[in-house]
């Protein structure tokens, strides 16, 4: 059996798949309800946290924002306390361990203070 014949008809000489064609017969995998949610709320949590740090940081003392650059675990968490705020709500997780749905999506909206749909 030759090189070529190995390669088979998807692929160039090299190996490498021929524009159009993917090794993914099946495609990308469909997002589960959950994915999408949890997709969702981590893109808000950090536009909400960038936000957040944009209005504090210029309030936030350069020896705290140094030592929490240093790695000072106590100083990141006081800079993340002041730019998100103390944790508000806490999860619950049912007996396996795994959250909810719609608890998570209840959680996501009171965290992100908003009414909108997830």
């Amino acid at each position: 059996m030759t090189n070529t014949e190995n390669i088979g008809k998807n692929r160039n000489e090299q190996g490498k798949f021929l524009p159009g064609v993917s090794g993914n017969k099946e495609g990308r995998p469909i997002e589960t309800k959950e994915q999408k949610i949890i997709k969702k709320a981590e893109k808000k949590v950090i536009e909400n946290y960038i936000e957040g740090l944009k209005e504090a940081l210029p309030q936030i003392s350069p020896v705290l924002l140094k030592q929490a650059l240093r790695g000072d675990l106590g100083a990141i968490k006081e800079v993340h306390d002041r730019v998100m705020g103390r944790p508000k709500i806490a999860m619950d997780l049912n007996v396996e361990g795994r959250l909810e749905i719609d608890n998570l999506a209840k959680s996501v909206k009171e965290l992100l203070g908003k009414d909108e749909e997830i």
